[in-house]
């Protein structure tokens, strides 16, 4: 359980939270242990919905959506898998895989018993929420770092040309 309170302490998820209230998180966290090439979930089964952290391993994770089939690799404990699942439940067009690429060990916030926050702790939720609107604009970041990295490594063999 150390490790587990070391990784969501250092993540941006929790980091305006209050002690109490990351107890109150951690209540409500499962932990899974997962072998390689197994699905953590999937479309329509009973953690479709769920938020997904890792702890330890590698996750890879497939994203079906209008704009075709894609993949995020998910190696950084504390990093969130099912984002836009969990925050757009049913109203998503977005179709979630995650598949274990290595034994790995997640932790898993069903959003229905989260939603049971809403009356009896609101301002967690809110809290809770921009943690993960400064993950998902970190993670932005640097990914538009990469393309620009990427762009500059090949713009000058597109010039010589």
């Amino acid at each position: 359980m150390t490790q587990i309170k070391t990784i969501l302490s250092n993540s941006p998820l929790l980091e305006e939270l209050s002690s109490d209230e990351i107890e109150i998180v951690l209540s409500l966290l499962s932990t899974r242990h997962v072998s390689c090439g197994d699905i953590i979930t999937k479309p329509r089964d009973e953690h479709s919905d769920n938020l997904f952290i890792l702890v330890h391993g590698r996750i890879e994770v497939r994203i079906d959506s209008e704009e075709g089939l894609h993949s995020i690799f998910v190696v950084n404990p504390g990093d969130l898998a099912g984002i836009i699942t969990f925050s757009g439940r049913s109203i998503s067009t977005v179709k979630l895989t995650v598949v274990a690429l290595e034994p790995t060990q997640v932790l898993s916030l069903d959003r229905t018993k989260f939603e049971s926050l809403i009356y009896a702790n609101p301002l967690l939720m809110y809290r809770f929420y921009q943690g993960m609107v400064r993950h998902t604009h970190r993670m932005m970041r640097h990914f538009n770092s990469v393309v620009a990295d990427l762009n500059e490594q090949i713009s000058p063999a597109v010039t010589a040309g």
